[in-house]
């Protein structure tokens, strides 16, 4: 159950789905928090990376650890690079591909890049060098820091968040890079994985550390039902890839022309059924709803409060309940139950 159009209900098939609208005027964590619960419902079990840096969005849930695997993969590494820089490198991959030759960790490809930084007579190979060999010794700084896991730990058929909002953007794109590859591996029947602020993750123009990760559960994960939910205020600088693979899509208001024109363009016969007004006169909790099959609707998404199927809070196990405990934790149980 998606929401209201017109006083008639509207449903929303479980599949890849991007939510995208403005922060704060749209309703896009609001529509997440409003889906999650029938997802559960069917069966799946759903993991969010919590990425904004300002602030906690996703709580009330179950943490996991942050897993986290060292690499000395090239494509990853330029693909931090690119970050940085903001562009592709393509030219220069094969002399910083040499980066990691023979590398066996991280301060092996911390070294070459000293000993390239030192030889190269091109100054952008210096600049390159020096800007890996920097962010590198700052991500692993950052990172030993934390209670770390190499292994991805899910709590089936409920909602798991991995909190990364506090790290920087290279250690969060590193951190769902290790993430994604283990949900294709271990984690591929009936499993969401959400991401926010997708833009960060999935640019449009140049690489990441976790983009291919990424492009891979999506390419690859629906035959199984592991299915990614992207949500983004930006459309403008987000991998159109991505957003052609995302079938379903939620689209919330914009008053920016660039992000005006990209909505449009992501609804069938867009500029002919809708304005560049009815994008930027939708209100909070409004969208346009297009489905993998029938008609583009304009739908007001029922919040979770109005809903009744409600996630159940996280209570945490204790070593031994008293019988005042006992009581409480059977009240709460017996209070949920009948609100669902």
């Amino acid at each position: 159950f998606l929401g209201k159009s017109n006083g008639e209900d509207v449903t929303v098939e479980l599949f890849h789905m991007l939510i995208a609208g403005q922060t704060n005027l749209s309703g896009k964590t609001t529509t997440i928090l409003s889906l999650m619960p029938e997802a559960i419902k069917q069966g799946y079990t759903i993991i969010a990376f919590d990425t904004k840096p300002t602030v906690r969005e996703l709580t009330g849930f179950r943490d996991i650890p942050i897993c986290y695997r060292a690499t000395t993969d090239p494509l990853v590494l330029i693909g931090l690079l690119e970050g940085i820089f903001r562009r592709r490198l393509s030219p220069y991959y094969a002399t910083l591909g040499r980066l990691t030759e023979r590398a066996s960790s991280i301060d092996d490809v911390i070294r070459n890049a000293q000993v390239m930084e030192d030889k190269a007579k091109s100054g952008f190979i210096k600049d390159a060098c020096y800007s890996l060999r920097d962010l590198l010794q700052r991500l692993r700084r950052e990172l030993e820091g934390l209670d770390l896991t190499e292994s991805l730990t899910l709590i089936p058929n409920t909602v798991n968040v991995m909190p990364i909002n506090k790290l920087s953007t290279e250690a969060q794109q590193l951190v769902i890079k290790t993430a994604f590859e283990q949900l294709l591996k271990h984690f591929n029947t009936k499993t969401i994985a959400i991401i926010d602020e997708s833009w960060r993750f999935l640019p449009e123009g140049y690489s990441s550390a976790c983009k291919r990760a990424i492009q891979d559960v999506i390419t690859q994960g629906a035959k199984t039902k592991l299915f990614v939910w992207l949500a983004t205020q930006f459309l403008a600088p987000t991998e159109k890839d991505a957003l052609k693979g995302m079938p379903i899509k939620i689209l919330g208001r914009q008053d920016h022309d660039t992000e005006i024109t990209h909505t449009l363009d992501l609804i069938p016969g867009g500029k002919s059924k809708f304005k560049s007004q009815d994008i930027m006169t939708l209100k909070r909790g409004e969208f346009i709803y297009v489905p993998i099959e029938g008609e583009v609707k304009k739908v007001y998404v029922t919040p979770p409060w109005e809903r009744e199927q409600v996630l159940t809070p996280v209570i945490e196990p204790v070593d031994e309940w008293t019988e005042e405990e006992l009581k409480k934790a059977h009240r709460k149980l017996d209070e949920l139950e009948a609100r669902m």
